[in-house]
């Protein structure tokens, strides 16, 4: 999603869907009111930390949190410093994360 790529674009997004929010929440139509939910579900994801997944420029890979991707780059470099390689951040999948870990084992 383009817009956890950066805090400028999240918050421009997040700006833009509460802003449909508010003005559909006065309709009284059923279909405006399931698009509203729609609305709604898209705004919480722009609203919470997620996990990301990197890897090191050597091998090997961890994870960072963050609202968006700069956010994690951040984290991931102050805590891991220059190894990380900030070109393969992606949010963490349930089944990418599984088979990732399944390399401990």
């Amino acid at each position: 999603m383009k817009a956890l790529e950066t805090r400028k674009e999240r918050t421009k997004a997040l700006k833009l869907v509460t802003a449909q929010i508010n003005e559909l929440e006065k309709s009284k139509l059923a279909a405006i009111k399931v698009l509203v939910v729609e609305l709604k579900e898209r705004q919480s994801v722009l609203s919470k930390n997620h996990q990301w997944l990197f890897n090191f420029v050597g091998g090997g890979w961890n994870s960072s949190f963050g609202m968006d991707k700069e956010e994690a780059i951040k984290a991931a470099v102050k805590e891991y410093g220059k190894g990380v390689d900030t070109k393969s951040f992606r949010i963490s999948t349930e089944s990418e994360e599984r088979a990732l870990l399944s390399l401990f084992y």
